[in-house]
């Protein structure tokens, strides 16, 4: 079961990446709206997209991020429009989310 949740995790995120998710700029703060959210749970956020301006970034989640909220509350983010807050750092090419707070 657990390598299933992992297997559409990875196919997700593919998704998303070719859904014109953008990795192009250095690490630094986003802030912008929040387009999707994975998860396999309320709690265990693998990754989400925010949208910045005219960009969309693609933002990976791991057990050294820090949430100034319940990570559940990025869904209510993305049914509201309020912004998020989110720095960020870069690892194999890949955006991590270091903190993540209302926007």
């Amino acid at each position: 079961m657990r390598k299933l949740a992992g297997a559409v995790a990875a196919l997700s995120v593919a998704v998303a990446c070719s859904g014109g998710a953008s990795q192009d700029d250095a690490p630094g703060p986003v802030t912008g709206v929040v387009l999707e959210v994975r998860a396999t749970s309320l709690t265990d956020v693998s990754s989400f997209v925010v949208k910045d301006g005219s960009r969309r970034v693609l933002v990976r989640v791991d057990d050294d991020t820090e949430f100034a909220f319940p990570p559940a509350h990025l869904a209510e983010h993305k049914a509201s429009g309020e912004p998020v807050r989110v720095e960020l750092s870069r690892r194999d090419g890949r955006l991590y989310a270091t903190s993540v707070a209302d926007g």
